[in-house]
Parts: structure tokens; C-alpha cells; sequence
């Protein structure tokens, strides 16, 4: 995402400053024209490197809970919200701050949650770590108590969204998080899928 975002800008800084160039000679129209083709060949690399090799490893078990996530939710929902399931994801200190959570204090976890005040949305599942079971629900619940109060002026669709939230905190300790369109639905497959 951050290569796609920076590739964007070097882009469009390449088109304004051809744009701007009041001097029309054929040697810095070829220039600008190398520029933009070294661009998209950059592009084509970048692109085909970040598929081949993962930035970051994902633990086996995380990826099972976000295979659940991932399951749970519909294919927009999926293209529109990441799940972060490693500590180590370039988004994962914005999202754990954002939800109030401390990577120690989770043993296993895969996170989606809006890291905007637009859309009132998280969807987690969330293993403590040994003795962190309170830390990890208190966290999780205050998240849920900001977006209501964030969207209590604000955003009615989302205001209901938030108040008709779930927490569950299972048999083992593993807590759920439901904050979505279509929560029921959501939490009923969330759940199902951690029973076998």
C-alpha cells in the first residue's frame, strides 16, 4: 500500500512538473517522457516483488483466526478492511493504539478495525497471553465505548452500528469482537468457526 501511495505521488509529481514547464524543446519533452516510463517500470517490479515475497511473517495460529475473520465477512468487506495478524505489519502499532491494545498482551489475534472515525467497524478475535485476559477486554471494551461516543452526534448509520456491538469473551478466554454491518451474522460465523 505504501509503495502503491508513494508511486502515486512520484507520478503525479512527474505529470505537474511537465505541466508547469513553460519551455516546449523536444530534449526536455524526452526527458519528462523517460521519467514516466522509468515510473511504470518501477511500478510493474514493485508490484510483482510484493506478491511474490510477504514483507512479514504471519504466526500459523493468527492466520487461522483471520482465515475465520475472512470467512465471516463479505468479499467487499474483505477487499475494504485488513486484517493485521502479525505484530510486525507495517499497520499493526496503528491499529493496536487505536484499539488500546498491547501486542504482549495477546497470545494470538487477527485485528480488522477502521483506523478512521468514518466508519464505525472492528472485527477481532483475540487470545490473551497468560494472565493479560483482563488487560486485552478492557482494551477491546473501552474501543467499543470510543466509537459509540464517537459517533454519538455524528453519522446516525454508524451511531447503530457501534451501540449494537458484541464482546464475547469465550470458555478459553478468547475475546470476539463484532463491529460490523450485519454484526449478528458476522459474530454467529465467528463463533461457529471457533467451536471446531
Amino acid at each position: 500500500m505504501k509503495k502503491l501511495l508513494t508511486l502515486l505521488i512520484v507520478a503525479t509529481l512527474a505529470v505537474s512538473m511537465v505541466a508547469c514547464t513553460s519551455n516546449n524543446d523536444k530534449s526536455s519533452s524526452s526527458e519528462s517522457s523517460s521519467v514516466s516510463e522509468s515510473v511504470d517500470s518501477s511500478s510493474e517490479e514493485e508490484s510483482s516483488e510484493e506478491e511474490s515475497t510477504p514483507e512479514f511473517e504471519i504466526p500459523e495460529e493468527n492466520k487461522k483466526l483471520g482465515d475465520i475473520i475472512t470467512a465471516a465477512r463479505t468479499d467487499e468487506m474483505n477487499e475494504a478492511m485488513n486484517i493485521i495478524m502479525s505484530k510486525d505489519d507495517p499497520q499493526a502499532q496503528l491499529i493496536f493504539d487505536v484499539a488500546g491494545l498491547n501486542a504482549d498482551d495477546m497470545e494470538a489475534f487477527a485485528v480488522s478495525i477502521s483506523p478512521m472515525n468514518i466508519k464505525a467497524y472492528g472485527v477481532a478475535i483475540i487470545k490473551p497471553a497468560e494472565g493479560k485476559d483482563e488487560a486485552v477486554l478492557k482494551a477491546i471494551n473501552g474501543f467499543v465505548d470510543g466509537q459509540k461516543k464517537a459517533f454519538e452526534q455524528y453519522l446516525p448509520d454508524q451511531k447503530e452500528i457501534a451501540n449494537s456491538a458484541t464482546v464475547d469473551t469465550l470458555e478459553d478466554g478468547t475475546v470476539v469482537l463484532v463491529m460490523s454491518e450485519d454484526g449478528a451474522a458476522v459474530q454467529k460465523a465467528i463463533l461457529e468457526a471457533l467451536k471446531k
